[in-house]
């Protein structure tokens, strides 16, 4: 119980963080590592948790962890529940892999085709953190639909047609 409101907490902070706090000029105090250790050091931790890039991966790592938390809990209908294929290994380590691999792919696709995706818009930046979270959220909380994911991706990957 305690991790699931950490969790919620610490993914409202954060979003609320990369929503409101401009990291620019804390990048720019960072690059040149202005005001000795300690300003670098709070310079650079502002600029983990605001910088659109690093913020999302927080947000997805996040979200994967409540996702598999929500899993564990079995919160869908007991005919759901039946067909899922729960994560029993190490379920919180499998949540931050498939979740930082769900981040990575969302990244990859906005970095090729995104006009400025160093610096996006307030607007850009709620719909990525958004949809990255649930895309997180939702694969963590049923598994098996990774292994469909990776499959899709690999078909694409090597040319080859779905069957």
């Amino acid at each position: 119980m305690v991790m699931l409101w950490l969790g919620i907490v610490i993914w409202l902070v954060t979003f609320l963080f990369g929503t409101l706090v401009d990291s620019r000029p804390y990048r720019e105090a960072f690059s040149v590592l202005a005001g000795g250790f300690t300003g670098t050091l709070v310079n650079g931790l502002v600029v983990i948790g605001t910088y659109t890039l690093t913020n999302v991966a927080i947000l997805c790592l996040i979200a994967g962890l409540l996702g598999a938390l929500g899993a564990r809990a079995s919160l869908g209908t007991d005919a759901e529940l039946a067909d899922s294929a729960q994560d029993t290994t190490s379920p919180r380590n499998s949540a931050l892999l498939r979740a930082f691999l769900v981040y990575l792919s969302l990244i990859a696709g906005v970095l090729i085709f995104g006009d400025d995706p160093a610096a996006p818009t307030q607007r850009q930046y709620v719909r990525l953190a958004g949809f990255t979270s649930l895309l997180s959220f939702v694969i963590n909380y049923h598994p098996s639909l990774f292994g469909k994911l990776l499959q899709r991706v690999g078909t694409v990957i090597e040319g080859k047609k779905d069957p």
